[in-house]
């Protein structure tokens, strides 16, 4: 088994602001599925599985 090489290093704040920038991308965030309420099942539901 092949194992790749990975260099870990610290992020940097270009980093994050990179990844907060991607998190508001319409293209990306329109795939999401958000729950309308929390939680996204109600105790019924749980109780109901058999």
């Amino acid at each position: 088994m092949n194992v790749p090489y990975v260099q870990l290093r610290e992020l940097t704040l270009d980093d994050v602001e990179d990844r907060y920038q991607w998190s508001l991308d319409s293209d990306v965030t329109k795939h999401l599925v958000v729950p309308d309420q929390y939680p996204p099942f109600t105790r019924g539901d749980y109780e109901n599985l058999d």
